[in-house]
């Protein structure tokens, strides 16, 4: 094999690579958007729903919105979960020492997602609306105010 061919041969593992990445880091990036996208659609709703309460006070609807903010919490943690994956697959293509380049996009999800909802950005965003709202329900519901 000549040193033309070895030289040309890392070039076009080094551009593969490169590839490979761009397309991790465009995934990592989309996961960070539509997480983004997720909490303003939440901050929306939540005040639109609790907007709705407070002019009609309908106890049910604190039920609702108890529910709502579990789902979208969920919805949160399910893309920095991914997000996070995406990161750990770059990084290993990043440090591979491997021969070839396989454009492998299966990120490894395991307990990320249940990692996620424990993350501090939720604990301090979506467990206070989530207390809150259960403290209103309590307190409705044995009459206290």
């Amino acid at each position: 094999m000549s040193d033309s061919q070895t030289e040309t041969e890392m070039n076009q593992f080094r551009q593969d690579r490169r590839e490979h990445l761009t397309m991790i880091q465009t995934t990592i990036s989309r996961m960070s958007s539509n997480s983004f996208l997720t909490r303003g659609w939440a901050v929306t709703i939540f005040t639109g729903l609790y907007t709705l309460y407070a002019t009609s006070g309908n106890d049910p609807l604190l039920v609702v919105i108890a529910g709502v903010v579990c789902i979208f919490w969920l919805m949160d943690s399910y893309y920095l979960g991914l997000e996070r994956a995406y990161r750990d697959l770059f990084d290993t293509v990043r440090q591979s020492k491997a021969a070839s380049i396989d454009f492998d996009m299966r990120a490894d999800m395991q307990n990320r997602w249940l990692k996620a909802i424990r993350s501090r950005i939720f604990l301090i965003s979506y467990l206070p609306v989530l207390g809150i709202t259960i403290a209103i329900l309590i307190v409705r519901h044995l009459r206290i105010v």
